[in-house]
């Protein structure tokens, strides 16, 4: 009887390795959705030692397949776990998404990060509490982007009777995001006094974890829109533009203004005002020196 031919290596080998690949797929994708409760009790967990606050988290998914890939909802961050005031932190919804090759060397590299529903809430300066930001240190990551709606940040007054500041940041993105190097930025946002629209671009970092004040940032701005008639005694549109830069607890701003229709309400006429000025501004808390400005104007025609 003759001997049975065997099938050559080179045919055999990758169908067997495709098939062990296909395997070890649908056991990790199944391994990782039946092991959610676990990473979520792990997330958790981190983020309470970095930020030094207790976390809730209503959902948490991990995927691997096509991609590592997070999806969550119900973020809230309380800072020293404080129930007193509002949360920190909260996130609407978040998700990321890694190529599997990038999260084996160090730094581990985010494709990209999608936030919804951001809102920061900054406690007036005398309800701050001094936070540690030196285990930041200990994150070693770099994220492509990062792309944040309809985001909010708030600061919240002294008297519980009056409104907070909000700074409605529509749309947020941020590239080549490190704790060790600038990233670049834009946004758009709306300005709560005057109300008027912002847009901004440049670069923000490295991040300053022993001195968070000493963030270095750089950018330029428009602002259209603004409507002055918030203010007793005035009216007029008012629109600038200018360039901002610094640290954090001293930017530089220098600008521009024009206001074609700027009016005092009782018994005033409208004329063109055209100003130009610079301020400095501590973004810790928003303190802001006026330098004197330049005040050049004409009768409306």
């Amino acid at each position: 009887m003759p001997e049975p031919r065997n099938r050559p290596v080179s045919k055999v080998l990758p169908a067997v390795i495709s098939l062990i690949v296909i395997i070890a797929v649908v056991l990790i994708v199944s391994g990782i959705h039946l092991s959610n409760p676990y990473l979520r009790k792990k997330a958790v967990e981190m983020l309470g030692q970095k930020f030094h606050a207790s976390v809730e988290l209503k959902d948490f998914h991990v995927y691997l397949f096509p991609g590592a890939r997070i999806e969550g909802s119900g973020l809230l961050l309380r800072h020293d776990g404080r129930t007193d005031v509002p949360p920190l932190i909260s996130i609407a919804h978040f998700s990321a998404e890694a190529g599997i090759t990038g999260l084996l060397w160090k730094p581990w590299k985010i494709q990209q990060v999608k936030l919804k529903g951001l809102v920061i809430q900054i406690p007036p300066p005398a309800e701050r509490t001094k936070q540690d930001w030196s285990k930041a240190r200990n994150l070693p990551i770099l994220i492509h982007e990062i792309v944040s709606d309809d985001a909010e940040l708030r600061l919240l007054p002294k008297s519980a009777n009056k409104d907070p500041h909000v700074f409605a940041i529509h749309r947020l993105v941020m590239h080549s995001v490190g704790l060790d190097r600038p990233a670049s930025f834009t946004a758009q946002l709306t300005n709560a006094v005057p109300p008027g629209e912002i847009d901004t671009d440049g670069s923000f970092g490295p991040w300053s974890p022993d001195d968070p004040g000493q963030t270095p940032l750089s950018a330029n701005y428009t602002f259209a829109k603004a409507d002055l008639g918030v203010f007793k005694g005035i009216s007029g549109i008012l629109s600038s533009q200018g360039k901002f830069g610094g640290v954090l607890e001293k930017i530089e701003v220098e600008g521009k203004t024009s206001t074609p229709d700027f009016t005092v309400t009782i018994g005033g006429h409208p004329v063109a005002l055209d100003t130009t000025f610079s301020a400095t501004v501590d973004g810790t808390n928003g303190d802001t020196l006026l330098h004197p400005v330049n005040l050049p104007t004409k009768q409306a025609g």
